[in-house]
Formats: structure tokens, sequence, C-alpha cells
């Protein structure tokens, strides 16, 4: 990572595709069990979780979270959002898997139209949203 300028936001999403390769089951349930206990610690009882779902991460992170609310159910009460964070139309395969994680128990679909690359895309983004 160049840190002799300013990051900008596009600058941490590419940074962001390596390591979403790389996800294991494992290391995400890991997490998402970290962040549960954190947030049960800090007195808080529901969390919404923004989770990626995407084609670089697949469906391991939705996964994931499922097995996290599932493990923490008497303690937090949890949503999990499929969250296209590579855009829809952008990366083609990703409407299919936001139609999967539902199916597999997602709660919510979160959205991101303005990084599509269109005003076209955008519309046609939150259509598939809605």
């Amino acid at each position: 990572m160049d840190r002799s300028r300013p990051r900008l936001w596009d600058d941490a999403l590419d940074e962001t595709v390596p390591l979403k390769r790389e996800y294991t089951p494992e290391q995400l349930m890991e997490s998402g069990s970290r962040i549960v206990e954190m947030a049960a610690s800090f007195g808080h009882t529901c969390l919404r979780a923004f989770v990626d779902v995407d084609t670089i991460a697949g469906l391991r992170p939705v996964e994931a979270a499922l097995e996290v609310k599932k493990k923490y159910a008497e303690v937090m009460d949890i949503r999990v959002c499929a969250f296209p964070q590579e855009a829809i139309l952008r990366d083609p395969g990703t409407e299919d898997l936001l139609v999967r994680a539902m199916e597999m128990g997602a709660d919510d679909v979160g959205g991101l139209p303005w990084i599509e690359w269109s005003d076209e895309s955008m519309r046609k983004h939150i259509d598939i949203v809605f």
C-alpha cells in the first residue's frame, strides 16, 4: 500500500479484492464472532451485518454470517444484509448470488447504485434490489 498519498475510497475497495479471494470460512467465522462478542460486551443486543456478495468471495461471507447468527441467537438479534459491494451490473453474476443469498436465509438486500458505471445501470441496480 502506498502511504505517500492520501487514500481514496476506490483505493480501499481495490485493496480488499485480493483479501476477499482468500477468505476462509474459519476466518470469517472468527471475525464475525469477535464482532458479536465485542458488541455484546458493550450492551448491544442487535446488529445488522452488511455482508459482501460478489463474484470474488462468492457466498462464503453469507454462509459464515448465517452461522454466526445461529451461534449467537441467544444473545444477539442479527440481521444479515446481502450487500453487492462490487456493484451488480459491473460484476456479472452478482444478481444471481444475491438471489441465492436470500434463499439461504439472508434477511435483507442492500444496494450501492452509485458505483455502477452509468445512470442507466444505477437505475437497473435499484430496480434489481427492490
